[in-house]
């Protein structure tokens, strides 16, 4: 799972940094529609007639945010970059999903975070002496912050998953999207396109109907 972890941080962040925060949210939410099939293949799970319709309306969400990103007269190499980044990140992200729903039925959270974090580290600390660079001393203190509440998160999402099914706690992400533009738009002054609204809210609702189609 850290393999999985490594690559969904290296591609989503990679992303986030050539997309507005909003989009590349609003694109990573058909990890959860990755996460519902991969549990059918991995965990056995019956893919049922509603998942079908909510991958359905997942695409076609994810298809009218690309029409903003890539419908306008020219757009940047960046862009395109960017978009498949998070792209790849939501499949690695759906994986991880699925693996951390068996993992929290065998391991507490501590143990699992600990474990987690570990190889990730060694894992990326690998590429350290080609790709590291030295970090201003002005933002010791914001990395150490995104690093407690990272560890936060995941405490919490080993917490709920081992006392939950996937298929009930997957939904509760979606109110990241409220968070990302309010954040985008405080910190950065991003503006929310409405191709990424409405693509974001079709997501959001194929992704309510495959999890209400599972007893």
């Amino acid at each position: 799972r850290a393999a999985i972890v490594g690559v969904v941080l290296v591609s989503f962040f990679w992303g986030l940094a050539r997309l507005p925060l909003a989009e590349a949210i609003g694109l990573s939410f058909v990890a959860p529609l990755f996460a519902l099939f991969l549990a059918a293949l991995l965990l056995g799970e019956r893919i049922r007639r509603q998942a079908v319709w909510a991958s359905l309306a997942g695409i076609a969400g994810v298809a009218i945010i690309l029409s903003g990103q890539f419908g306008r007269e020219s757009y940047s190499q960046d862009a395109v970059l960017g978009t498949a980044a998070v792209l790849v990140s939501t499949v690695f992200y759906g994986y991880n999903l699925v693996l951390a729903r068996q993992q929290a039925l065998l391991a507490k959270p501590v143990e699992i975070m600990l474990f987690q974090n570990l190889f990730v580290g060694i894992i990326l600390g690998c590429a350290a002496p080609w790709l590291a660079v030295g970090l201003p001393g002005d933002l010791w203190l914001p990395v150490a912050g995104v690093a407690l509440l990272s560890l936060a998160g995941q405490f919490l999402m080993s917490w709920s998953y081992a006392r939950a099914e996937a298929q009930y706690l997957i939904p509760t992400e979606y109110s990241a999207f409220i968070w990302a533009i309010a954040l985008g738009w405080f910190f950065f002054g991003e503006k929310l396109a409405w191709t990424t609204l409405a693509g974001a809210c079709l997501i959001v609702a194929g992704c309510l109907i495959a999890a209400r189609a599972n007893p």
